[in-house]
């Protein structure tokens, strides 16, 4: 017990530590260019996602602004530091709440994660800006992405379907435009439950609008040679000029993992990379074996990130990679030798001091009672090491972290179970023994 409460302190320590360094941060900058870059975070969970983004955008040499629009209540003001002390321009707002419009049930009821994703909409209101670029938080900058900035209206990339994906998106915010959206949430079913299934009813006509190519330098009203389609919504809607990006600017990692790691356009063609998979986004250290070398292309931007690594401390992880051992020396020391176990868990038919018929009970049920408690003991031990291992850490770091604690937990877990069996085995003797002396 004693070595459980020393790990709990030296992990309240490691946390108190981290927030002393991050904590300091600068007053919010202010408005420096009409263009910007703006992503969405409704959740600290969010932070280290925010943060890669904004070191690729930085080394893309981009000169507009990074501006975070942050849902003040659920974002720490650790975090909106952090945020500030990166170069972005922190954005408070109130969460537009989810209108639980979802067609996948009959309910409406949408999937929990997505109860503040309209949010989002606000960007269409930042009107201190006559463009902006918005990005979803895992999503990364694989080049200058300032040519996405010609697009004079609205602009975004075709998914799998015909269908707009908001994780990318150009536009221009415009005060009636907002107001026009606000006025139809309440009203507009949503096919995903969240805000790509509402932008996507509203801007019905997306899926008509031409190619636009930023590349070739013109802008989106320069390149039609007639008018644009319009949107069956009608309202402000129908008055946006809309064009469909080029895959390349919205680079699906769901799908490259589907084409068998096989991206649809050349891999130095891309420009964003869109880590797409909901489960296996790059900050979570299971991730890397299934987005491999997409991943070390987002660690790499980590490592790089200017301060200290909002991640997990050193010291914390350092104290999860000696913890198993520590546990599994004092488990050693209390524990009495296995070996009686494992001699008393395979009795023959008519072994002395048995009856037959017991004997035959104690062949028959025993492997079985033993596989169980080790499949048993495993899944435990798989279930606790993964909720253990601090989510954002370091794969590297987090497998190793995983393996070592599967492996003490297994064998405490295990053990324990082998040494109950015993003891039931040797209740079955004393039982045998019992009937062996009444039958003489």
């Amino acid at each position: 017990m004693r070595w459980l409460n020393l790990l709990a302190a030296l992990m309240v320590f490691c946390t108190v530590h981290a927030v002393q360094v991050l904590g300091d941060g600068k007053p919010e900058a202010g408005t420096k260019h009409k263009q910007a870059y703006v992503s969405l975070m409704y959740g600290d969970d969010f932070l280290l996602g925010m943060r890669v983004l904004g070191q690729s955008l930085r080394e893309s040499q981009t000169t507009r602004d990074l501006v975070a629009v942050v849902v003040g209540s659920h974002v720490s003001d650790l975090s909106k530091n952090v945020l500030r002390k990166d170069g972005w321009i922190v954005h408070e707002v109130d969460a537009v709440q989810n209108p639980g419009l979802w067609t996948g049930t009959a309910s409406g009821s949408f999937p929990p994660r997505f109860w503040a994703v309209y949010t989002k909409l606000l960007v269409f209101n930042l009107t201190q800006y006559e463009r902006v670029v918005y990005l979803d938080a895992d999503t990364i900058a694989l080049r200058n992405l300032d040519a996405l900035f010609l697009c004079d209206g609205l602009c975004g990339v075709m998914r799998h379907s015909e269908r707009l994906n908001s994780g990318v998106m150009v536009l221009q915010p415009q005060a009636q435009l907002f107001s026009d959206m606000m006025s139809r949430i309440e009203q507009t079913p949503s096919y995903t439950g969240g805000d790509q299934g509402f932008l996507n009813a509203y801007f019905s006509g997306f899926a008509a609008s031409p190619l636009f190519d930023p590349g070739r330098g013109r802008l989106l009203s320069e390149s039609w040679a007639r008018p644009p389609p319009g949107n069956a919504t009608g309202g402000a809607a129908a008055r946006v000029r809309m064009g469909r990006l080029p895959t390349e600017y919205n680079a699906d990692l769901g799908l490259y993992v589907l084409n068998s790691n096989r991206w649809m356009v050349p891999e130095d063609e891309l420009f964003v990379l869109h880590f797409t998979l909901s489960s296996f986004k790059p900050w979570n250290w299971w991730s890397s074996w299934i987005i491999s070398g997409n991943m070390e292309r987002w660690q790499a931007l980590r490592r790089r990130l200017p301060g200290p690594d909002t991640g997990p401390s050193r010291l914390l992880v350092s104290t999860l990679a000696a913890g198993p051992w520590l546990l599994f020396a004092l488990f050693m020391r209390r524990t009495p030798s296995l070996s009686p176990c494992l001699r008393n868990l395979s009795f023959r038919r008519g072994a002395p001091g048995m009856s037959g018929a017991l004997a035959l009970e104690r062949v028959a049920c025993m492997p079985w009672v033993i596989l169980l408690a080790a499949l048993t003991s495993l899944c435990l031990a798989v279930g606790f090491a993964v909720c253990l291992v601090p989510t954002q850490v370091d794969p590297m770091w987090g497998w190793m972290l995983a393996y070592e604690w599967i492996a003490v937990s297994f064998a405490a877990l295990f053990g324990a179970s082998l040494w109950a069996v015993y003891q039931w085995g040797f209740g079955l003797r004393q039982a045998g023994n019992n009937i062996s002396s009444v039958e003489g």
